[in-house]
């Protein structure tokens, strides 16, 4: 997929995920860049379903479930214990369903029982090559259009020196058809992100900045080597 297509796609999608703007501020979540990037591509393949596989506080979820209630039904899987403020944020949204359990049992059984929906992915967990592998093995599948999987950014900082992530190189292989910290993307598309950085994430000490995370002194406590922790798209085509 060219840049061109894939930047009409964004914009024939923006005016409608710029409604659910701004979004409350949850620790270790998507950006809301990153959001736009996925419901683009769910508006373009004319998505039925989304399945998201990793759960956590819920708010990808919750971008799922409110950008376009009446048209995408929402399954979010969470191998561990269900959070309760997870299940506060979604509780009320009748086009969502949280399941316990693991993932890579779960996922392709639901596949099998929605043949007749047309259903996007999103790999939040598991992470690295057994998610990218995961995310291949679903695109076998004639009703599963395309894979988000995240945390894939461009470079990892290893004793003070830039190193390709591995995570990236594998999915290198598998040509990707977008990646979310493609220069033009972010250009276009930070401005999405704007309130992020008021975030703050207690837990781990640190909040998020373009290209790296902060602790509440301004110190530098890893460094992304890419805008965000990043989503890269797989497709039938690659």
């Amino acid at each position: 997929m060219d840049d061109k297509l894939v930047s009409c796609i964004f914009k024939n999608s923006k005016d409608k995920f710029e409604k659910i703007l701004p979004l409350k501020y949850m620790t270790r979540s998507i950006l809301p860049s990153e959001g736009f990037a996925f419901l683009s591509f769910c508006d373009h393949f004319n998505i039925d379903l989304i399945v998201e596989s990793g759960l956590y506080n819920g708010r990808s979820t919750l971008m799922w479930a409110i950008y376009d209630s009446n048209k995408y039904q929402v399954i979010s899987i969470e191998k561990d214990e269900i959070r309760k403020d997870a299940i506060d944020t979604l509780y009320s949204y009748k086009n969502v369903k949280l399941e316990q359990g693991d993932s890579l049992e779960i996922l392709p059984k639901i596949i099998k029982d929605n043949k007749d929906k047309r259903i996007a992915i999103f790999i939040d967990g598991p992470k690295g090559k057994v998610a990218i592998d995961f995310g291949n093995k679903l695109l076998m599948n004639d009703n599963v259009f395309f894979v988000g999987i995240h945390d894939v950014h461009n470079k990892t900082k290893i004793k003070e020196k830039f190193v390709k992530n591995m995570s990236r190189i594998y999915l290198d292989k598998f040509n990707p058809f977008f990646i979310t910290d493609y220069e033009w993307f972010v250009n276009e598309y930070k401005y999405l992100d704007e309130d992020e950085s008021n975030g703050y994430d207690g837990i781990q000490d640190m909040k998020w900045i373009p290209y790296k995370y902060i602790d509440r002194y301004g110190n530098i406590k890893k460094d992304l080597g890419s805008y965000g922790p990043t989503i890269g798209f797989l497709g039938k085509s690659n």
